[in-house]
């Protein structure tokens, strides 16, 4: 799967979590202090990122997602899981 095509869904499923523009969010932006994501949100958003790219985020796995911070680290995390 395309990194791109990747970083815009992932960008597409943070913007229901974020008041942010789509421009605002980029490979670097900060899930936390950029947009304001608490950790309620976040495993929501785990959630969303499982049914999108049909992928299953094992509890082994949850100790790597845990440490995810920005759309890049939740882009190499997919990546992963999907190869």
């Amino acid at each position: 799967m395309a990194d791109i095509k990747i970083f815009n869904e992932i960008r597409d499923i943070l913007l229901n979590y974020a008041e942010v523009e789509p421009e605002e969010i980029n490979r670097e932006t900060d899930l936390i202090e950029d947009l304001g994501m608490d950790s309620f949100s976040f495993i929501s958003m785990l959630g969303d990122v499982e049914e999108t790219f049909s992928i299953s985020i094992s509890e082994e796995d949850m100790e790597e997602a845990t440490h995810m911070i920005t759309p890049g680290d939740i882009i190499r995390f997919v990546e992963k899981k999907v190869a």
